[in-house]
């Protein structure tokens, strides 16, 4: 699966105890690399018939606790939308309160979406708890990254054209015991990922991005006629685990029309 994962949104090195170099290969087996890394995915008419992606997960702890939920829509060219769900703990300023006057931290229901067409975006912060919203618009530099983030996910491994980002091969390696071909993208707006895939069956084994690596991992879900795994562990730099998020759906080409990714003057002028 091609993590964004801007939930996240998510990046440079790998950490040395999980993956190894042997034998970098020519440059010239790139397209090679690519063609399987598709084909394990599905059908290059599949994959050009994908015009939008809807992911719905769960996030959890390395203790196992659920920590959110995650609603990922992308839409080509460059939509995006992401709903984050989960529960906060609002911490108790001692500064106020003395330790025998101190009250019990409160909690609150949160959903953070974050809305993006390509050109603009907003992200609306509501507290579902105390019936609040704040809406932040986003950078331009958030915008860019964003339209990179929806490209990583729409585009299927596809090698960029040299107007539009670089692909590079980077060599043969050992990842967790496996033997993995890897690839460096980076993409029109300078978001950098680096996809290690199964030397054999050219599936996707884990992808990196600003210190972070995703395993996919799982059972099948058959979508749309492509393939995808149900589940993406990811670690740190030192291979420490930092959450595992679980697909309950992954849906291909649900109708989503662009005002679903757009938030409008209406909407931030009601307070709703």
């Amino acid at each position: 699966m091609k993590k964004i994962f801007a939930f996240v949104a998510c990046v440079l090195l790998f950490g040395a105890g999980l993956f190894a170099a042997e034998n970098p290969a020519a440059g010239d087996q790139l397209p090679g690399v690519i063609a399987k890394a598709r084909a394990a995915m599905g059908s290059e008419k599949d994959l050009e018939n994908v015009q939008t992606l809807t992911f719905d997960a769960e996030i959890f702890l390395p203790d196992g606790k659920k920590d959110s939920t995650l609603l990922l829509q992308v839409k080509k060219p460059y939509f995006m939308r992401e709903v984050v769900r989960r529960t906060v703990t609002e911490p108790v300023d001692d500064f106020f309160y003395p330790e025998e006057e101190k009250p019990e931290p409160r909690k609150a229901d949160v959903e953070i979406t974050t809305l993006s067409d390509g050109k603009e975006g907003v992200r609306v912060i509501r507290n579902l708890t105390a019936g609040t919203r704040k809406v932040d618009v986003l950078t331009s530099d958030e915008v860019l990254s964003r339209r990179d983030l929806a490209q990583a996910n729409l585009d299927f491994y596809k090698q960029l054209s040299e107007s539009a980002g670089t692909t590079k091969f980077l060599g043969e390696f050992s990842a967790n015991g496996k033997k993995v071909n890897r690839v460096e993208y980076v993409y029109p707006n300078g978001f950098r990922v680096v996809r290690d895939f199964d030397a054999t069956s050219g599936a996707l084994v884990s992808t990196e991005n600003l210190g972070v690596v995703a395993f996919d991992e799982g059972e099948k879900i058959l979508a749309g006629g492509l393939t995808f795994l149900d589940a993406s562990r990811s670690v740190d730099a030192d291979g420490k685990p930092i959450n595992t998020m679980k697909f309950k759906k992954i849906s291909v080409n649900d109708p989503l029309e662009d005002s679903v990714f757009r938030f409008s003057i209406q909407e931030i002028l009601s307070g709703k």
